[in-house]
């Protein structure tokens, strides 16, 4: 694992597996409380062949929940126009892609919810929540905004759909991706 790989793998809160050349990364601390020693005992082989770890059923509820959680927390710190939280939500690394096409890095994202637009209102429809690893969620489905630019009392209602990527880094879930497209 090269220095780079271990200084990402440290920050979004991943150990090395055996210190081993192609072994596989896991938890540190494990979101369901399973201890590294019994990951090792069950799964550790088939990673190491290559295969896909299947995540149980009830980690992965575990896990939508507390990624659902956050996401409501990052519609609320919008409308309530907390940047601090938004802060705190999002990783150092976020890529967001608004429904204009402008695409953003987390303190440019951060400058334009604080200057230039207000939220209103944040509405999710129906999400799809897929939990591929224990360490990274995608989320998809319905986002409506009321928004306004800050400089004028004018309100426009923004449709769109939204996928975005979560990963977990040092035991809390962060937004890493964000894409919304605009919908008639």
């Amino acid at each position: 694992m090269s220095t780079a790989s271990r200084r990402c793998a440290r920050r979004r809160g991943i150990a090395e597996a055996g210190g081993r050349p192609g072994s596989p990364p896991r938890l540190a601390v494990s979101p369901q409380g399973i201890s590294i020693e019994r990951w090792r005992s069950t799964d550790r082989g088939r990673a190491l062949k290559g295969q896909r770890m299947a995540v149980t059923e009830q980690a992965r509820r575990v896990i939508e929940a507390a990624v659902l959680k956050q996401e409501a927390r990052r519609c609320a710190a919008l409308v309530a126009d907390d940047i601090a939280m938004l802060d705190e939500l999002m990783a150092d690394d976020l890529v967001h892609v608004h429904t204009t096409g402008i695409v953003h890095g987390k303190e440019q994202l951060l400058e334009h919810a604080s200057r230039f637009l207000r939220f209103y209102d944040v509405r999710r429809g129906d999400l799809l929540v897929r939990v591929p690893a224990e360490t990274v969620v995608i989320v998809t489905g319905p986002m409506t905004n009321l928004v306004g630019r800050r400089d004028t009392d004018e309100k426009i209602e923004v449709n769109s759909f939204v996928t975005q990527v979560w990963a977990l880094e040092n035991g809390a879930w962060r937004a890493v991706s964000f894409h919304a497209v605009k919908q008639a």
